[in-house]
Parts: structure tokens; C-alpha cells; sequence
């Protein structure tokens, strides 16, 4: 007897997805290909798990496709924790994009970047990189001469675009020294694209939209919202009936409302849901939706258990206001009185919230970062 083959879960998490799996943004990738071309600097930005990453990188293998001297450049600031990190990180970058041998790389490095002493070392795969040591006092030629190296690929005859992922951590960064520093040198940069992306979209603002910052101005701003449901219905009625025959366009509308239409929530909910038919494909799809959702509330409770603990008394009312009212309108005298809450200390928990990353104020209303977490407090409290 053959051995049933089990079929791929479609709905990926967790991870960055491109190629086939990819959903849509036809005319995000569209525009951002021909900026890219143009050299225009972006800032894009969007609250967390809205796939800003996954765009990024399927824009690159895009024009990879049609410009086989493109460069693109990707540094996580999660990931960078000093100015020396940063530009060991952008110096690996290039090493890795210069078409050059690893001699010729340590060569020229040698002579075209003040400061530093590179030397070559293997990584944990057996493969060569590049290790920077630093002199005890880093002239500061050798930020300029590190961050000049994409324009150097640029000069010679590559499209270039650096993406500067998560670029709000740069504010624990000895933040505005290095914008001064940053903005000094890539505003000379004409045959570079720069990308900088966000997800909190206060210190963003903040970062690009305040005069006294040297990043004023420095991009256009580009807010990505999030995958129209009917390209989104489209993609994942196909994938489950597969496995569901019955399934429809209803169905799918139910599931991306559930998760709000965020990428990863829908995604998540529906790779559970895929799972879940696999075994039980009779069951009712709004059985199954519920299920599916419970399953993940309860993978997530001793999470969102710790959270909610954690939070003070006018931190968990300003939450319970949010379900009550939609996130909207939270500070009428109505609300405030009903719910026995000054206006002031209102104010200081939601401000609490999104520095903790649990809320975020978009299009004029509050909303949870995790919509599984809005899930879990109706259930709960």
C-alpha cells in the first residue's frame, strides 16, 4: 500500500515569506521597484507583523530578476547595540556584495577605511568573513569611509538600495550623534536608494517628521497598509479547500476578520486552521475557526497571563476601555466619568502601553500590537 504523501502547511509564520508564497502587494512592490531605480530614499513604516520585512526582501528578488547587477543591502537594528556593530555589520554587507575576491576585499579595506584593521576568519559554517578590529580612538573618516562603501557599488555601475530594518532602535543608539553622522554622509549619496523601516510608529514620527532631527525630510514616507481582504480571501480560500472542499470566500472573510487582516495573525490563524482540517474537514468551518483560534489563545495564555499581571490598575482599565469603545473617542467626558478615570492618567497608561508594545494608535484609534491578546481579554476578563 503507498504511503498517503501529507501536504505542506501553505500558511507560513514566523518567518520571512517570499516566492510562491508570497501574497500579492502587486502595486506596493511595483512602486517600491521603481524608487528603488530612482534612487529614492523611503521610510516605511507599519505596526509589527504587517510583513513589512517579507516586502522588502520579495522587492529584492523582484528586480533581481531583471537587474542582475543589483545590490541590496540588509541591516536588522534590532541586532545593532553600538556604532562599532553597525559598521562591522555594513562592512560585512559589502565584503559580501563587492564581487571581489576575499584578498582583494582585505586589500582594499586596508587602504580605503581609516581606522579599522581587518582580518579574515571563518564563521560557524566553515565559511571565510570579514572581522574588523577598531583602533582605540575611531577617527571619525572611518564612519564616514564605512558608510561611503554603498555609494562605492554605486559608482561602480550597480543599482544599490540598503535597507535600515527596524531603524527606531537607532534611539537607544547614542541616537541623535549618529543620525548627524548618518544623515552627513548619505545625503551625498545621489545612486543609492535608502530604505528606512519601522514599526513604532511614534519614535518613527519622531525620527522623520520633527524638524530638529537631521533625518528630517531625508525620505519619502510610505505607510503599508495592510493586504486588502480580497486579495487575502483569494489566497487562502485556494490553499484550504484543498483540503476542505467545502470552504468557501465566507469562510475566508471570517478568518481575516478574526485576525484583524494583520499578515502574521492571518497566516497563524490559518495554518492552525489548515491543520485542524487535515483531521476533521467535516467539521463546520466556523467549528473549525474557533477551534483554531482557542488552540492558539491557549498556546499563548501564560503569555498574555504574565502581561496582563504585569500591567498597573489604569493600564488594565485603559485596555477594557479600548474593547468597550473600539479604540476610539477614549477621552470623552462620557468615558471618563462612567469608568471613574482622569483624563491625565489616561493618557500616561496608553502612552505606557505602546512603549510596552502592547497597543499602538493607527488611523486615529487604538489598537492591540496582538490580536490574540484582544482575544484572550474578552475571554478573560
Amino acid at each position: 500500500m503507498k504511503e498517503q504523501k501529507i501536504k505542506t502547511n501553505p500558511f507560513i509564520f514566523g518567518k520571512v515569506v517570499h516566492g510562491e508564497n508570497f501574497i500579492n502587494r502587486k502595486d506596493d512592490r511595483r512602486e517600491l521597484i521603481l524608487e528603488i531605480k530612482n534612487h529614492t530614499n523611503i521610510i516605511l513604516y507599519a505596526p509589527r507583523r504587517y510583513g513589512k520585512t517579507s516586502l522588502i526582501l520579495q522587492v529584492f528578488e523582484d528586480i533581481r530578476k531583471k537587474h542582475k547587477n543589483f545590490t541590496g543591502i540588509f541591516i536588522d537594528f534590532y541586532r545593532i547595540n553600538s556604532r562599532e556593530k553597525f559598521l562591522v555589520t555594513l562592512t560585512g554587507e559589502y565584503a559580501k556584495n563587492s564581487g571581489l575576491s576575499i584578498d582583494k576585499i582585505l586589500t582594499f579595506l586596508k587602504s580605503a577605511v581609516k581606522g579599522i584593521i581587518p582580518s579574515l576568519s571563518l564563521d560557524q559554517n566553515g565559511n571565510p568573513k570579514i572581522d574588523l578590529q577598531f583602533t582605540p580612538d575611531i577617527p571619525a573618516a572611518a564612519f564616514e569611509d564605512v558608510v561611503n562603501l554603498p555609494k562605492k557599488l554605486a559608482d561602480n555601475g550597480k543599482l544599490v538600495c540598503v535597507v535600515f530594518d527596524e531603524f527606531q532602535e537607532v534611539t537607544a543608539l547614542n541616537g541623535k550623534d549618529f543620525q548627524n553622522e548618518l544623515r552627513s554622509v548619505i545625503q551625498h549619496h545621489n545612486n543609492v536608494s535608502y530604505f528606512f523601516s519601522g514599526s513604532k510608529q511614534h519614535l518613527i514620527q519622531q525620527i522623520f517628521n520633527n524638524t530638529n532631527n537631521s533625518l528630517y525630510n531625508i525620505g519619502k514616507m510610505k505607510y503599508l497598509h495592510k493586504i486588502p481582504k480580497e486579495e487575502f480571501t483569494q489566497f487562502i480560500t485556494t490553499e484550504i479547500i484543498s483540503v476542505k472542499p467545502d470552504f468557501n470566500k465566507n469562510d475566508a472573510s471570517s478568518l481575516y476578520n478574526t485576525a484583524d487582516g494583520i499578515s502574521y495573525y492571518v497566516q497563524m490563524l490559518a495554518h492552525e486552521f489548515y491543520n485542524i482540517s487535515l483531521l476533521n474537514k467535516n467539521l463546520p468551518s466556523a467549528t473549525i475557526l474557533e477551534s483554531a483560534k482557542n488552540n492558539l489563545m491557549d498556546n499563548k495564555n501564560e503569555e498574555f497571563l504574565f502581561i496582563y499581571e504585569n500591567l498597573n490598575l489604569s493600564q488594565k482599565k485603559a485596555l477594557e476601555l479600548i474593547l468597550e469603545n473600539a479604540g476610539r473617542s477614549l477621552f470623552r467626558q462620557e468615558v471618563l466619568a462612567k469608568n471613574k478615570i482622569a483624563s491625565a492618567t489616561l493618557k500616561k497608561a496608553l502612552s505606557k502601553l505602546i512603549e510596552k508594545g502592547i497597543i499602538s494608535f493607527e488611523n486615529n484609534h487604538y489598537c492591540y500590537q496582538d490580536i490574540f491578546f484582544k482575544h484572550w481579554l474578552i475571554k478573560t476578563i
